[in-house]
C-alpha cells in the first residue's frame, strides 16, 4: 500500500464480511456453488460495491476491478505478457 500512499490513491472500499478472516464469504461461496446459483450471489456482492475495491480473505488481500479506465490503465503500463 505504499504505492498507493505515495501516489494520493483514495482507500478502497472492501468487501464486507462478519467472521475473522473471511470465513462467512467463503462459506457463502460454497453453498451458493453447490445450490447452483454461484453467478447471482458474485453479482449481489459486487452490485453493492464500487467498481474498483478490495478483498481480504484468510488474511491475503486482493484488489479487483470493473472499471475500463483501470483495466485500460494497467494493460497499458502495468502489463509486462507471459
Amino acid at each position: 500500500m505504499l504505492y498507493a500512499k505515495n501516489n494520493y490513491c483514495l482507500a478502497l472500499q472492501t468487501v464486507p464480511y462478519k467472521w475473522p478472516l473471511a470465513v462467512d464469504l467463503l462459506w457463502a461461496v460454497y453453498y451458493h456453488a453447490r445450490k447452483g446459483n454461484i453467478l447471482q450471489f458474485f453479482n449481489g456482492i459486487i452490485a453493492k460495491l464500487p467498481p474498483t475495491f478490495e478483498q481480504k480473505i484468510l488474511g491475503l488481500s486482493g484488489i479487483n476491478t470493473f472499471d475500463p479506465r483501470n483495466i485500460e490503465a494497467v494493460l497499458a503500463t502495468q502489463f509486462s505478457g507471459l
